[in-house]
């Protein structure tokens, strides 16, 4: 009984290709069917252990199905371009085991997606094969870096719920080092304080709070107050030229297109003197 073949099955030869011989196709050899309605009783596959160049004809007779599955999903389906893939030695290429390459774009010959456009890494482990058609079944993908990212994950529990959830990322965050704010002491007098030209500062709230109370118990009748520091402002020096400012601002580039623009000078000049410019601010404020 002849066996009904359609485009894109996996077949394996029960015996040697009677179309050409063993080289076109040798018993237990498994290929593709590529097309079909050819000629009677015979269709065309492509070798699995073949580059794209050997599409022999084989007679229906000499072929088998690999499996009752069905066929296995397009090239285009589970590669495409740009993935990294590596040889896994399925074949008879000349390339080494763990060869590695990436796809390339689809070409005339392999745009019926029964082959891999392949470009190979040239480590030494190609051997020389030639970019081009590969069959897809002697690459797998290899994997992305986020797919080797150790992530540790919250086993569920019927007990879980968004509180102890949160709770358990922010004990997983280190916690963010603040700067301690430093404090000074001054006396009071009719409720607005009048510290000394030069008091002392203390590098926190604790040490200011027991001065306070040393100079208070010392001095009997003033009343001293603690006062922190909870912000800074402060306003940036502008210059007489805006290229000027952008130097100040860390934008030597915009800086130096900008003295171009008012001067027409060489670029090479006007980097010397952006740079100089810089060099200068920063040796007033050391």
């Amino acid at each position: 009984m002849e066996r009904k073949f359609k485009k894109g099955d996996k077949v394996r030869f029960i015996r040697d290709n009677r179309d050409g011989g063993a080289a076109y196709g040798a018993k237990g050899d498994s290929a593709t069917v590529c097309k079909v309605g050819m000629l009677e009783g015979k269709v065309r596959v492509v070798l699995n252990k073949c580059r794209e160049g050997c599409r022999p004809v084989a007679f229906t007779e000499d072929l088998e199905f690999v499996s009752d599955k069905p066929a296995r999903p397009s090239s285009e389906e589970e590669f495409k371009v740009g993935d990294r893939v590596v040889y896994n030695g399925a074949s008879c290429l000349s390339a080494e085991k763990g060869a590695t390459a990436t796809v390339g774009p689809k070409t005339a010959m392999s745009a019926d997606s029964l082959f891999l456009n392949v470009v190979w890494d040239r480590n030494g482990l190609d051997c020389g094969q030639f970019d081009g058609g590969y069959s897809p079944e002697n690459f797998a993908k290899m994997p992305s870096t986020s797919d080797q990212t150790n992530l540790r994950l919250i086993e569920p529990s019927a007990d879980f719920d968004i509180g102890t959830i949160i709770a358990h990322m922010l004990s997983l965050t280190p916690p963010r080092k603040t700067k301690p704010k430093t404090a000074i002491v001054a006396v009071l007098k009719n409720g607005a304080p009048r510290p000394s030209e030069t008091p002392h500062v203390h590098h926190n709230r604790t040490t200011a709070e027991r001065e306070a109370e040393r100079l208070a118990d010392k001095y009997k009748g003033d009343t001293f107050a603690v006062f922190e520091r909870v912000s800074e402002h402060k306003c940036k020096k502008r210059y007489e030229h805006e290229w000027q400012n952008l130097v100040a601002e860390g934008e030597l580039m915009s800086a130096i297109k900008e003295l171009r623009r008012l001067t027409d000078m060489p670029l090479r000049t006007a980097k010397y003197v952006a740079e100089d410019w810089r060099n200068s601010i920063a040796a007033r404020a050391a």
